[in-house]
């Protein structure tokens, strides 16, 4: 975890401003007067990234949801128990994901004791284990809500190089860190680190491609998925990725960033 220094603060201090925009305090004011006084609130990954994009670059990709975990209330706690007024739907791995009133954001809501590397590798549920399983650097970023607490891994360095890379140790199925690499990749349009890189040129095989395949068109549709996969299959003409990183031209978006391409490798 990193030190606290001038640069971490500027951005804690941004999330802290963001927070306090009425579509997400009034939802995470409910949540706190509707869960046990000992729940803390960790927002993790997406809503943060693309803050610090934005920050850092001036430009950045929407956020339309906020990736939430609940902690301290164990694996047994019902979420729907506060939410029986509310609108929301099921998510996969037992998540919950709802819609409040008069708010632009959807809120995904899971327990941190259900996270899945957590659960699957009997960790403590607590901020530093979270913070060495969630999957990719760029998203290794929680804000803790009710005491403004901010930690990140190495994901501040790895959005300013623009690199998506490893930050989990350990990986529960390669087929779905594989599918979310694609996917991150598509919405932020930074390089895989040469790690990723070797890792989706190396590590698919033919029937996990296929169930990416599948489980891409039943998320973002047939046509997200065709240019999903078609960046993967470019990407994979390579021989090596310092030729990649060479002729590899980011999206559109990136043009307006300000910050120059550095060649150093640095979880929705």
């Amino acid at each position: 975890m990193n030190e606290p220094n001038d640069n971490i603060e500027n951005f804690r201090q941004k999330i802290i401003e963001f927070v306090s925009f009425e579509d997400i305090s009034k939802p995470l004011n409910f949540l706190i007067r509707e869960l046990p006084k000992k729940a803390c609130l960790l927002i993790i990954g997406g809503a943060l990234r693309n803050l610090i994009i934005k920050q850092i670059y001036g430009n950045a990709p929407p956020t339309h949801d906020i990736d939430m975990l609940i902690s301290g209330l164990g694996k047994e706690f019902s979420i729907k128990k506060i939410l029986n007024r509310e609108k929301y739907k099921n998510t996969d791995f037992g998540g919950i994901r709802w819609y409040p009133k008069n708010s632009a954001y959807s809120f995904d809501l899971s327990l941190l004791d259900n996270f899945l590397p957590i659960e699957k590798f009997q960790l403590e549920p607590d901020i530093n284990n979270l913070l060495a399983t969630i999957d990719f650097n760029v998203n290794a970023l929680i804000f803790e809500v009710k005491n403004n607490h901010f930690y990140e891994n190495s994901a501040i360095n790895g959005i300013k190089e623009k690199i998506i890379g490893f930050n989990a140790q350990k990986t529960y199925d390669k087929g779905f860190l594989a599918y979310r690499l694609l996917l991150i990749r598509h919405k932020i349009g930074f390089y895989p680190s040469r790690e990723a890189f070797r890792f989706l040129r190396s590590g698919v095989d033919l029937d996990m491609m296929l169930w990416i395949k599948k489980t891409l068109e039943s998320k973002v549709g047939k046509e997200l998925c065709e240019i999903i996969i078609a960046d993967y299959d470019r990407i994979c003409l390579y021989k090596n990725y310092d030729d990649y990183k060479k002729k590899e031209k980011l999206p559109e978006y990136l043009k307006h960033f300000s910050v120059t391409d550095q060649e150093i490798d640095g979880y929705e």
